[in-house]
């Protein structure tokens, strides 16, 4: 159909940049052919086409746009013999029918790319598109001006009076006002559209046998400002990233509510973030003297620490899941992680909007490291990628029962048999810790660490005294851990400082701090941020939190793991150079305290340290995450919550 309206002869600057736009679109392509359209990104697009992202954004602002250039370039070759063929019918019943059948059949050959293509033409609808994008409307435009056309002459149509303003005039002759070009193009794009769903006999959505629901209709207009729910459960150190998300979201102009444990939401109430506190209460089940924070604390193995949190997750799933879908009513997104993520995931199909999965644990399928939660030691390398499918599935095992009961009591959803995985990711972790896998999907994405702001703090007066008296102190701090021997841990912290200065934050432990030497200073919660940075090393548990606080610092780590990805994250400081083998938690002892603490003081681990922390100074994962939520949230194929 090039020739339904005759062209200017291209110059070569034209023609050289027609050239291009065909090329990445055709790269574009056969990446969403080979991986699926959802998974690919605007990065595997620039390098799978060989040039520069910066190239590839030049030309196209966004993934969307580079297929509708392949649709309409596409249907432009495959459609040009309806020219000649409604050239022949003497009346307009006829060549429409022409039309929407041959769009029927192509429709449905290329029924994959059709819901994010919509969902773009609409969402660029206005009232009178720029020239240089009027120039690119799909060539449907003018099959539809041929046909209004052929109405016009056979009588069946009313001719076209004057039309006000500027118009453009197509092959047929027929007279179209400038500013439709983009609507009328959807919508004929759209008819096409629904020509197609027709073929199989109905619109509802059908994925492996399965009929399911199609999403909500929304009144809503496109808008730059989305209402983001953010739901999880689990520590203050799973919730704290999350608060500082949901406030960079507020501050990029959105809407965001965090959804978890009341306990804590202390980061999210200083961040002025609105919350509401999830049924439960984590603080109170990791208390020592209760069974299952012996068994997160004491146990190393898998199936132990599993049974342990779905415990936690499936006395509360219903009452979790009827508060995650009332705050979620009208709103445009649900970010899940943590305990709450699957019930999160259920209330996000319920309300037809898109579900992103967050996390601080890497638990996306990689050959190049074995699953966070299995010992490091005792999985061979040629197994890793079946970790992560082994574990994810022991999970989901763990979860499903009650969360199928509440799917089917709080939204009447059908039981859910195989676990999520077409969700996007993102992860809340440093690419200079862990840097992202070649083999993951598109859909997995590392932003950096979602650090609090803290600029605004001011240390309270001893601690700021404590800190003016003498050389950077050691830190001593577990965070939520609780279940250990508090007194051992006690007297091997005080033994490895043999004296030198040493701040220690007790946390969830519950160790008594009555009695400490004059040179260990007791002290409460304190941004990382702003403390790591004047201590000469951190001694931690290894959650991903706190090693990343400690590394983007600049210090070096000494690291007692005690369950769960913290001997993960330990060994990813081991493999930085900045912190020795973690120390047994079982077996505390001062000699391996002090072990670690030498390596930790050496001049070769402050170096290493001092160069991951410059490197992590770097990232900004926050704004990284912000502007993926914003991208995702404009791709209608990605806002279905699907099944694996």
């Amino acid at each position: 159909m090039d020739d339904m309206i005759a062209p200017d002869t291209p110059g070569r600057r034209a023609r050289k940049r027609a050239q291009t736009l065909d090329l990445l679109a055709q790269a574009a392509m056969s990446l969403f052919e080979a991986q699926g359209y959802d998974a690919v990104t605007m990065e595997q697009i620039a390098a799978e086409a060989d040039v520069a992202k910066g190239t590839l954004y030049n030309h196209f602002p966004t993934k969307e746009s580079v297929l509708a250039h392949w649709i309409h370039t596409q249907l432009a070759a495959d459609l040009a013999h309806l020219q000649p063929e409604a050239e022949r019918l003497a009346s307009f019943r006829p060549a429409i029918s022409l039309l929407l059948d041959a769009s029927a059949a192509w429709c449905e050959a290329h029924r994959a790319y059709l819901s994010p293509y919509l969902r773009f033409r609409f969402l660029s609808l206005q009232a009178a598109p720029p020239p240089e994008e009027a120039a690119q409307a799909s060539d449907m435009i003018d099959v539809f001006g041929l046909l209004i056309a052929l109405g016009q002459r056979s009588g069946e149509l009313p001719a076209l009076g004057r039309t006000a303003g500027r118009s453009r005039r197509g092959a047929s002759g027929v007279a179209v006002p400038s500013p439709l070009p983009r609507r009328a193009d959807a919508l004929a794009d759209l008819a096409g559209a629904h020509a197609a769903r027709g073929v199989r006999g109905g619109g509802d959505a059908v994925r492996g046998g399965q009929r399911r629901p199609p999403a909500r209709a929304s009144c809503k207009e496109p808008q730059d400002t989305m209402n983001i729910i953010v739901a999880t459960y689990g520590t203050e150190g799973d919730a704290r990233p999350l608060a500082a998300l949901c406030r960079a979201l507020m501050d990029a102009g959105h809407q965001a509510r965090l959804l978890a444990d009341g306990a804590t939401l202390g980061t999210a109430r200083v961040l002025g973030v609105p919350a509401t506190a999830l049924a439960g209460d984590i603080k109170g089940v990791l208390q020592p003297q209760l069974a299952i924070s012996g068994v997160v604390a004491r146990n190393r193995r898998f199936t132990s620490t599993a049974s342990a949190l779905a415990r936690i997750a499936n006395a509360n799933a219903e009452a979790w899941l009827r508060e995650i879908v009332a705050a979620g009513e009208g709103c445009d997104a649900i970010i899940v992680s943590g305990l709450a993520a699957f019930v999160g995931l259920s209330a996000a199909e319920h309300l037809g909007v898109k579900a992103i999965g967050t996390g601080l644990i890497p638990i996306t399928p990689t050959a190049d490291f074995a699953s966070p939660f299995l010992p490091l030691a005792r999985t061979p390398g040629w197994l890793n990628r079946a970790s992560h499918h082994f574990v994810n599935g022991m999970l989901w095992r763990a979860f499903r029962k009650q969360t199928n009961a509440a799917r089917a009591a709080v939204c009447g959803l059908p039981p859910r048999r195989q676990l999520w995985t077409r969700h996007p990711m993102l992860y809340g972790v440093s690419p200079s810790l862990l840097p992202r896998p070649a083999d993951w999907p598109g859909n997995a994405r590392v932003c950096g660490q979602w650090i609090v702001p803290s600029t605004d703090w001011s240390a309270p007066r001893p601690l700021a005294d404590f800190l003016a008296a003498g050389e950077p102190p050691m830190y001593f701090g577990f965070g939520s851990m609780a279940g250990f021997d508090r007194a051992k841990l006690l007297a091997a912290v005080i033994t490895a400082c043999a004296g030198r200065r040493a701040l220690f934050y007790p946390g969830w432990s519950g160790v008594g701090t009555a009695g400490l030497p004059a040179n260990i200073h007791v002290v409460g919660d304190t941004p990382h941020d702003w403390l790591f940075p004047r201590t000469s090393l951190v001694v931690h548990h290894g959650g991903s939190g706190t090693a990343h606080s400690a590394a983007r610092a600049g210090v070096p780590s000494v690291v007692v793991p005690f369950a769960g990805d913290q001997f993960f994250w330990a060994d990813r400081l081991r493999l930085a150079g900045v912190a020795a083998g973690a120390v047994n938690a079982k077996q505390l002892q001062a000699s391996a305290f002090e072990r670690a603490i030498a390596f930790a003081r050496s001049a070769e681990a402050r170096s290493r340290a001092r160069e991951l922390g410059a490197r992590m100074a770097g990232e900004d994962g926050l704004a990284d995450a912000v502007s993926a939520i914003e991208a995702m949230l404009l791709d209608e194929g990605a806002m279905e919550t699907m099944p694996a």
